[in-house]
């Protein structure tokens, strides 16, 4: 081959690693369908933007994921006089065997849906990602946690 060619197939590869560092995939183990359930179902996810969510990144989420499907904005909890839990939509597990997801859904034209990555277990301090579907890129890192008092201000590095 020649140099020219080398050259040019090397300074289009360099071209295109912008691209890709970008693009920060989820790693760790992806989460089954039980697994899934096991982590959500009755507890509290602290939430803040992971390294593809294209929002503000000084949003903070504590979101319940009741059993049987609700999914209530925690804020200040369920006796605040000003500012209590609210239901805000559903959430199911879906997708596939191979691909399975959490969906959180916000009434009828509104729902986001995730694959999880992390450790096996649910111990103190573990972080989850939560990736788009399809690219794996991380949109949320989160604590899931059994709580009754919220998050308490405490959220992923």
């Amino acid at each position: 081959m020649k140099l020219s060619k080398i050259l040019t197939a090397a300074s289009m590869g360099l071209a295109i690693l912008p691209f890709t560092v970008h693009a920060q995939v989820c790693t760790g183990t992806p989460f089954t369908p039980t697994q899934i359930k096991t982590l959500l179902e009755g507890n509290l996810l602290c939430g803040r933007p992971g390294s593809g969510f294209t929002g503000n990144t000084a949003d903070r989420w504590q979101e319940e994921h009741a059993v049987g499907g609700a999914l209530f904005d925690y804020k200040l909890g369920p006796a605040h006089p000003v500012d209590p839990r609210e239901k805000v939509g559903t959430w199911f597990v879906g997708g596939s065997r191979v691909a399975p997801t959490v969906t959180h859904a916000y009434g009828p034209n509104t729902a986001y849906s995730w694959r999880i990555f992390g450790p096996a277990t649910n111990t103190p301090g573990a972080v989850y990602s939560f990736c788009n579907p399809t690219s794996a890129v991380q949109q949320v890192r989160a604590f899931v946690i059994t709580s009754t008092t919220g998050c308490n201000g405490v959220f992923p590095p």
